[in-house]
Order: C-alpha cells, then sequence, then structure tokens
C-alpha cells in the first residue's frame, strides 16, 4: 500500500466561461454544486488536490473545483478526498494546506482542534476510523504572514524579523533539517517580502 499525503491551496483564476470541445460543454462556473445550492455564478478561484507519495519521487493532482469554497465545503471535500484514495489503495496519513482562517475551520470539520488546551492535529480515517490522518500547516507559509504583517506596521520590524529568521534557522540546523533550510528561505524571504526589508534597510 502506497503512504501519501494529500495537498490542496485555493488559487486565483480569470473569471470567464470556455468552452471544452471534448465534452461539449461550458465551463469556468462554480462546479462543486454537490456541497453547495449556486451553480449559475462563474467561478474567480480554484481548489486543486495533489496526492504526494511520501516514499517516492511523484506528485499528482487528481482533482479540482471551481468556485470559493468556504471552510465547511472544504472539510467535505478533505473527507471525500481521503475516502477516494483510500477506497483506490492509498494509505493517506497527513493532509497539509495554507494556513488561512478557511482552511483553520476546514481543519475542525473532520475532528481536529486547534485549541490549546485541547489541540488535536488528526482525525479518523473516514474509510477506514482504526488509521489516523494528520493535518498540517505548511510552516513556510505560517512564518511568511506574520512577516509581511509586521512589515506593514509603523515599528520598524527589520530587527524582530531577522531575530525570528534566525531562531528558526538555528532551531532546523538543531534538529537536522537542513534538507529544508533552502525551501524555508526561499518562502520567507520571497516576493513582497524580500522588497519590504529592502524599503526598511
Amino acid at each position: 500500500m502506497k503512504v501519501v499525503c494529500v495537498m490542496f491551496d485555493a488559487v486565483s483564476i480569470k473569471k470567464e466561461c470556455v468552452y471544452d470541445g471534448k465534452t461539449g460543454s461550458f465551463t469556468g462556473g462554480v462546479n462543486f454544486v454537490k456541497y453547495m445550492d449556486s451553480k449559475s455564478e462563474m467561478a474567480t478561484e480554484a481548489l486543486p488536490f495533489i496526492v504526494v507519495r511520501v516514499k517516492g519521487r511523484w506528485k499528482l493532482p487528481f482533482g479540482y473545483f471551481l468556485g470559493k469554497a468556504g471552510g465547511e465545503i472544504q472539510g467535505q471535500l478533505v473527507k471525500d478526498a481521503v475516502c477516494l484514495l483510500s477506497e483506490k489503495g492509498f494509505n493517506v496519513i497527513a493532509v497539509t494546506c495554507y494556513g488561512s482562517y478557511a482552511n483553520q475551520k476546514t481543519a475542525t470539520l473532520p475532528g481536529c482542534s486547534l485549541d490549546v488546551n485541547s489541540l488535536k492535529s488528526s482525525f479518523p480515517n473516514p474509510d477506514d476510523p482504526c488509521k489516523e490522518v494528520f493535518f498540517s500547516f505548511d510552516a513556510c507559509h505560517l512564518l511568511k504572514n506574520p512577516i509581511l504583517g509586521i512589515s506593514k506596521a509603523n515599528d520598524p520590524p527589520g530587527l524582530l524579523i531577522f531575530k525570528a529568521i534566525r531562531r528558526c534557522y538555528a532551531r532546523m540546523r538543531s534538529l537536522t533539517l537542513n534538507w529544508v533550510t533552502v525551501t524555508f528561505t526561499h518562502q520567507i524571504l520571497s516576493g513582497q517580502a524580500v522588497m519590504t526589508l529592502l524599503r526598511r534597510f
């Protein structure tokens, strides 16, 4: 049985209606009508799901939905994705996503708890309740958001930012997680964050 993780994240798309010659239908509208009443609006976001093998070198998109999904709809989609992969012979051990408010709501619906007094980072596999599926937020994105938020404050954030990066880097080195250093640094000091730091100093 292949051990895999599921990843998902919403991305913005152009709002338009496109004719699909293969199916003879128009696409571009909200297409998770199973989970909501409205199906007439045009989609401005896509929610792709990707399966990643833990002990292998492949990842594969296995589904996408058009439309802005709230936490409740995403929670049901996550449960359905785990069930589908389990039925196909995959052992899903984790779900990973960006740490937005909607995704935090998504994590609580299958059975996780984000309350500091009763923290629970896993939920029973809907297809096999004896197995646990762990829910994790992408650490690099979680660290990048506060940095961008701090950089917009009135107080000069440069010293605080670099102290935070140094502490995280030192912690990674102590845990021998050298393989994530490049990705970690790239995510934290990417795009807007780099420009903000350059403007501050």
